[in-house]
């Protein structure tokens, strides 16, 4: 007998493999799907720290070009004095010399509008950077807190100094004008000779704190 009259004729349903066959597509659509995804999310994941810290190297540099073109503008031929200053502090205390140079010439962009000669403007901004570090330091404040309170009292903000055990008023401050030989004191002051005798009752007041950085 013929091997093809054991055939038996099977009938296939051809609407239920299409369906079938779409099926299987959709799974490997959305395999690939799922895989691209995850690339994605994976390139994010390590992109986007390195884009972050790539912009925060980009706002550090800025940052410090800025300060040192400060630095530079407000002491003048003085600046390598100033910058000598911040070498050795940063090394002795251990800070960073960009912070100190934002302090210095904060400071000297106080003093010599106040009418002092820019030598006597670095030496002053040299000791009231220390006083910041010093008085940061004996009451765990932040060093740009300090720095902005002496800087506002060295303008007249007497308030400021309270916080660090620090009184001026007008009555202490006159007798300091006139233990400096200003005739009359306040009344004849200058705004220079005003901020040079808020600058010594400061350091006379701050005097167990300096030096504890």
């Amino acid at each position: 007998m013929a091997l093809s009259n054991f055939i038996i004729p099977v009938k296939v349903d051809t609407t239920q493999v299409a369906k079938g066959l779409r099926n299987v597509s959709n799974q490997f659509k959305n395999l690939s799907n799922g895989l691209k995804s995850t690339g994605q999310a994976l390139t994010l994941g390590v992109t986007a720290p390195l884009t972050l810290l790539g912009r925060e190297f980009v706002k550090t540099a800025s940052d410090a070009e800025e300060t040192q073109a400060k630095f530079s503008a407000v002491f003048k031929e003085l600046t390598g004095d100033a910058e000598d200053f911040v070498q050795a502090t940063a090394e002795r205390i251990g800070r960073s010399s960009n912070d100190l140079r934002k302090f210095m010439g904060t400071l000297q962009d106080t003093f010599v509008p106040l009418g002092f000669a820019r030598e006597e403007g670095l030496e002053f901004s040299k000791a009231l950077t220390e006083l910041t570090l010093d008085l940061a330091s004996f009451n765990n404040m932040a060093e740009a807190e300090v720095m902005q309170g002496l800087q506002s009292a060295i303008v007249g903000n007497h308030e400021t100094m309270r916080k660090f055990g620090v009184i001026i008023n007008q009555t202490n401050l006159n007798q300091e004008l006139l233990n400096m030989g200003v005739k009359d004191g306040i009344k004849n002051a200058t705004e220079a000779q005003k901020a040079q005798a808020r600058l010594n009752i400061i350091m006379a007041g701050t005097a167990d704190a300096q030096g504890d950085a």
